[in-house]
C-alpha cells in the first residue's frame, strides 16, 4: 500500500511466512494499539534493524521499551518483572563468567546461577563461583562438599571425620563467633525427642559466668573470677574449686600454702 490503510474488522495472515513489513526514516516498523505508535502508544511491537539501535526487537508500553531482544548479543532484556507460572527451564550452561540465570544491575556487576557440572547448581558473584548445590550438600567456598554444609575458607587436607553435617574448614586458626548484647546470654543445646536442650553450653554477659548442663539440669558454672563450682550454681566461698559432693581419687591430692604442704589421703 503507498497510504495507510483502515480495517475495521479482523486482519488474518496466512501461508507459509505471513509478514507484516514497513518502515520509516530510520528503518524502523511498528505493530501498534495506538495511532501514534512512535510517540504515544499503548502497546507496540517495534522492530528497528538500524546500526545504532540497542536492540532489534522492542515491545514498548507507552513508548517506554519494557521487552527487548538484542540478536546480535543474544539476549533478551525486560524492564519490568517477569511473572512465570509453571516450570522456567534454562538449557545454556553458562559459566562463572556469564552464568545461564544472571542478575545484573549495571556499574554494581553482575549475579547470578549457573550449571557449571551435571546435576549441580552454582551461585555466581564478581564473576566466581561463591557456593555450589550438590547431591551431597551446599558448599561455601568449595565446590566439592564434604556434608550437607561445607564452609570452607582453605583446605585442611584430606581429613574427613564420620560425622560430618557441618563442616567448617581452615588451614590455619578458625572457629565459630557468637555476637549478642552485653544484657543477654548464648547457648549451645544438644537434645532429642523427650528434651531438646538435655545437655547445654551456656555462656552469660551479664554476669560473664559460663554453665555446663547434663540431663537438663547445671551440672558446673566457671564464674567470672575462673572460680569453679561442681554441684551446686554458685559459690559460697572465695575458693577457686567447690564441689557439692562426694570426691574420689585414686592419686595423691597435693596441698600447698603458705604454712604447710603435703598430700591429703
Amino acid at each position: 500500500f503507498a497510504t495507510d490503510v483502515s480495517i475495521g474488522g479482523d486482519l488474518h495472515f496466512s501461508g507459509a511466512n505471513p509478514e507484516i513489513l514497513g518502515g520509516d526514516d530510520d528503518g524502523a516498523m511498528f505493530i501498534s494499539a495506538d495511532t501514534s505508535p512512535v510517540t504515544g502508544g499503548t502497546v507496540v511491537l517495534y522492530a528497528d534493524n538500524h546500526a545504532s539501535k540497542a536492540s532489534d526487537w522492542e515491545l514498548r508500553s507507552a513508548n517506554v521499551p519494557k521487552l527487548s531482544f538484542d540478536t546480535s548479543a543474544a539476549k533478551l532484556v525486560t524492564a519490568v518483572g517477569i511473572n512465570v507460572v509453571g516450570a522456567v527451564a534454562v538449557q545454556a550452561g553458562g559459566s562463572a563468567a556469564a552464568p545461564a540465570l544472571a542478575v545484573t544491575t549495571g556499574a554494581l556487576g553482575v549475579a547470578g546461577m549457573t550449571v557449571l557440572t551435571a546435576n549441580t547448581l552454582s551461585f555466581i558473584t564478581s564473576a566466581t563461583e561463591q557456593m555450589r548445590l550438590t547431591a551431597s550438600g551446599l558448599g561455601i567456598g568449595t565446590t566439592a562438599p564434604d556434608g550437607k554444609l561445607h564452609v570452607m575458607t582453605a583446605s585442611a587436607g584430606t581429613a574427613i571425620g564420620t560425622y560430618k553435617d557441618l563442616t567448617v574448614e581452615s588451614n590455619t586458626n578458625m572457629g565459630f563467633q557468637f555476637l549478642s548484647p552485653n544484657n543477654t546470654a548464648q547457648f549451645i543445646s544438644f537434645g532429642d525427642p523427650d528434651d531438646i536442650d538435655v545437655g547445654q553450653i551456656f555462656y552469660s554477659h551479664v554476669t560473664n559466668a559460663m554453665a555446663f548442663k547434663t540431663t537438663g539440669a547445671e551440672a558446673m558454672r566457671i564464674d567470672t573470677s575462673g572460680n569453679v563450682v561442681i554441684g551446686n550454681t554458685a559459690l559460697t566461698g572465695s575458693t577457686k574449686l567447690e564441689v557439692y559432693g562426694n570426691v574420689a581419687a585414686h592419686v595423691g591430692i597435693r596441698a600447698n600454702n603458705a604454712h604447710a604442704s603435703g598430700y591429703a589421703t
